[in-house]
């Protein structure tokens, strides 16, 4: 996931022109997935961070980060396909909040399984979430405390279509407004 800064003016640790979160792991199926970052001022040149992998003691993959007054808040899917939070005053040292606890229409827990893919993003005081479940579908979900989410629907709001490339599994992971 890739973080543009408007006002920064070039490479600076403190503050980088770009900054990119990445998943980097040792190329088998069953290998932890790391959490990179590396910065860049022109986007095309990279430098990775000398402490890489920032967090080693979770699994992080299928990142986004969403900045919201000092707080780097990384919606990401973790081990067994589990979304998570992380949050970060600097974006470099992360600490895990925990995974997500979403919710049905009524409140109860959703179905024990994979719900992964997490996209997230703060409009007029709450937060909105995009999940999958086993590729199967892409539900939404709403909090104002990133503490518990609630479906607005236990349907998916996109399910498989019927063309070749998306007719058996779907799964997303950013939303441009």
């Amino acid at each position: 996931w890739i973080h543009l800064d408007p006002t920064a003016d070039g490479i600076d640790v403190a503050k980088p022109k770009y900054r990119m979160w990445y998943t980097g792991y040792d190329g088998t199926r069953e290998g932890i997935k790391r959490l990179g970052y590396a910065t860049s001022a022109d986007g095309i040149a990279w430098i990775r961070h000398k402490d890489n992998p920032l967090v080693d003691q979770h699994w992080v993959e299928d990142m986004m980060v969403v900045p919201h007054s000092g707080t780097w808040h990384m919606f990401a899917e973790g081990r067994d396909d589990q979304a998570q939070l992380l949050t970060s005053r600097d974006g470099v040292k992360w600490q895990r909040t925990g995974q997500l606890d979403v919710r049905k229409m009524n409140g109860q827990p959703i179905e024990p399984g994979p719900y992964g893919t997490p996209t997230a993003w703060l409009e007029d005081g709450v937060w909105h979430l995009f999940y999958e479940r086993s590729d199967a579908g892409v539900w939404l979900a709403t909090s104002r405390d990133l503490k518990v989410w609630t479906n607005i629907s236990d349907e998916p709001v996109l399910r498989p279509g019927q063309g070749i490339h998306d007719r058996d599994l779907i799964a997303m992971n950013q939303i441009v407004k």
